[in-house]
């Protein structure tokens, strides 16, 4: 898999379902979503993430956001609740202009497209808070990690990055458990989809059992579904400084803390 087909299967998604394909609900398919509703969602997602931040005694300065993968700006706009300003950025030309449709936030509410697997087109140090959720883990493995090392470079000092990556064993590149891995998670799984009646491309990942991590003075909190050592690995590389540890709604695994 790479950008170039992760593009080609949202700029479809956004042209034919674009709300379902963001947020997977077997009884929102074939563009059955209502909007107030699906917009609603957000708000409360970005609420739920506020709110765990503030327990952890993270303060977030409510300047400027960034929501990456935003599709149709489902949590961009609810950032724009909490933010004086909100950056959507996705991969899809289609998705960006149904989030453009969407936007109730005028100038404040901004959306941009992206292509490339770095975010060169924004600048270092120019946000307060990154997030993320059910995007990074449609991008390869090598985009992702450039990804995540972009969000610590925009980051203002004390600024906090709370994303999503799923977890797995860790494939060197090249070597032949890299190359069955990509077979198993590529064609081998959308056959299976398919024999079951499903989207070869449909998500199915549950957006609420996550972990997370924060470092500071650019803080990451930083969630994984099934998380493993190796992915604490990668987000520590885009740090300097150590790794809080805790946990939200997800399933206990040991904590990796740099020394």
């Amino acid at each position: 898999m790479t950008l170039k087909d992760v593009q080609k299967t949202y700029e479809a998604n956004g042209k034919e379902d674009p709300l379902y394909a963001v947020l997977s609900r077997k009884d929102a398919k074939d563009n059955k979503w209502d909007a107030d509703e699906f917009f609603a969602t957000g708000r409360e997602e970005i609420a739920d993430a506020m709110n765990h931040l503030a327990r952890l005694g993270l303060e977030v300065n409510k300047g400027r956001a960034m929501d990456f993968g935003c599709g149709v700006g489902r949590l961009t706009q609810a950032l724009c609740e909490e933010f004086g300003e909100a950056v959507g950025i996705d991969i899809s030309y289609s998705m960006i202009e149904n989030a453009e449709k969407y936007n109730k936030f005028g100038d404040r509410c901004e959306f941009r497209v992206n292509t490339t697997d770095d975010l060169a087109q924004l600048d270092d140090a120019s946000f307060d808070f990154v997030y993320s959720n059910i995007s990074l883990q449609h991008s390869p493995p090598e985009a992702s990690s450039k990804y995540i090392a972009e969000f610590f470079r925009i980051l203002q000092p004390g600024g906090v990055a709370l994303f999503q990556i799923p977890s797995g064993p860790r494939h060197e590149p090249g070597l032949l458990g890299a190359k069955i891995y990509a077979i198993k998670r590529g064609p081998l799984r959308r056959f299976w989809k398919r024999i079951r009646g499903m989207s070869p491309w449909k998500s199915t990942t549950s957006i609420n059992r996550w972990s997370k991590r924060s470092s500071k003075p650019a803080a990451a909190a930083l969630s994984m579904r099934r998380s493993k050592a190796p992915f604490a690995a990668l987000a520590s590389a885009c740090c300097t400084a150590p790794f809080v540890s805790d946990f939200w709604d997800g399933p206990c695994f040991q904590a990796f803390v740099p020394n």
